[in-house]
């Protein structure tokens, strides 16, 4: 992750440099965001150090974003998206999100956790890559959010459009948690791909 992340985002900051590349556009995540415990909402201004960042990913992905930081700092025209949570056509992998919707129409959803997502278009997502290359400012960072969801409420709506039932037990977030972390470690030593469950933090909303 670090050198994919970090080394690699240096890397083609610099390339893009040599190569005389007009403006770049670096898509970095919302988990590099100074979220609070006690639920305020942040924005691109809340103050985040690195010590902030819980878990490899998100340490990695906060590096990776100072160095975008730094190059436009120094010149280069750099402009910085924050997703959230993008959904939409083209999930092929799928992604944890896309997992949850492919479990749900597959019945495998017997239960949900309190917790939340901000959810946003994927192809909105994209949109706003085309207005920041035209119209962003260098070394800005641009949260691109839609709307804050409990898991409960998406699992809700799904069965809303699909007629199929939504899961009525809750599990408590801790034994959540000892679940995940049960299926990182059986899927490291397999080789598989784990089911990342959604963070407990919502996002700022941008409109």
């Amino acid at each position: 992750m670090y050198a994919a992340n970090v080394e690699g985002t240096r890397d083609l900051l610099r390339i893009a440099r040599e190569e005389g590349v007009a403006k770049v556009v670096y898509t970095s995540s919302v988990a590099t965001m100074g979220f609070k415990a006690d639920g305020t909402i942040v924005n691109e201004e809340t103050p985040v150090a690195l010590s902030d960042m819980i878990g490899h990913y998100k340490r990695s992905k906060f590096l990776g974003e100072q160095e975008a930081i730094h190059a436009a700092k120094a010149g280069q025209h750099v402009m910085i998206l924050n997703p959230t949570t993008p959904i939409g056509p083209g999930d092929a992998k799928p992604t944890p999100t896309g997992r949850i919707i492919v479990d749900f129409l597959n019945r495998k959803f017997p239960a949900y956790v309190d917790t939340g997502l901000n959810l946003v278009d994927v192809t909105e997502v994209a949109r706003m890559h085309v207005a920041a290359l035209e119209r962003g400012t260098p070394g800005e960072r641009y949260i691109l959010g839609g709307e804050n969801l409990t898991l409960k409420q998406i699992l809700d709506r799904m069965s809303a459009i699909t007629g199929l039932p939504s899961p009525k037990w809750k599990v408590p977030h801790a034994v959540a948690m000892g679940f995940a972390f049960f299926d990182e470690t059986v899927t490291a030593s397999s080789g598989g791909r784990s089911r990342a469950l959604p963070s407990r933090q919502f996002a700022w909303e941008r409109r």
